[in-house]
């Protein structure tokens, strides 16, 4: 009987170190699975504050291109209307002043036709 007894006694033994490996496997994947979570977390916290950093340079590069279009839409404005200003002073200045100037030879032209007397006219 010592033999069976051995043999149970063997097998208890066999017993407690497969629940102590299941016990100590089980803490160990806890620990592991904490440590993911962890690692995750910490990973996605990372990916987004990129994507915030990322997202404010772009709405910083947007707002740059914006005020660079609008300068150079406010420069080419400001120059067709300086454009259009010369041009109306010119039109303006020189041309009530030349008609001005030659009142009477464009009147004899005008009247001369309907008179039948054609003047060229005086340059």
């Amino acid at each position: 009987m010592s033999g069976e007894g051995a043999g149970a006694a063997g097998s208890v033994e066999a017993l407690k170190r497969l629940r102590k490996i299941e016990t100590d496997g089980a803490a160990l994947l806890a620990e592991l699975k904490a440590e993911g979570e962890r690692s995750l977390a910490a990973l996605r916290a990372e990916s987004e504050a990129a994507i915030a950093d990322a997202r404010a340079d772009a709405e910083r590069g947007a707002e740059q291109a914006r005020l660079k279009a609008q300068e150079a839409t406010e420069a080419e404005a400001a120059a067709i209307q300086a454009d259009g200003e010369r041009a109306a002073a010119q039109v303006h200045g020189t041309s009530s002043l030349h008609i001005l100037e030659r009142r009477d030879a464009i009147l004899d032209i005008v009247l001369g036709e309907f008179l039948g007397e054609p003047r060229p006219p005086e340059d």
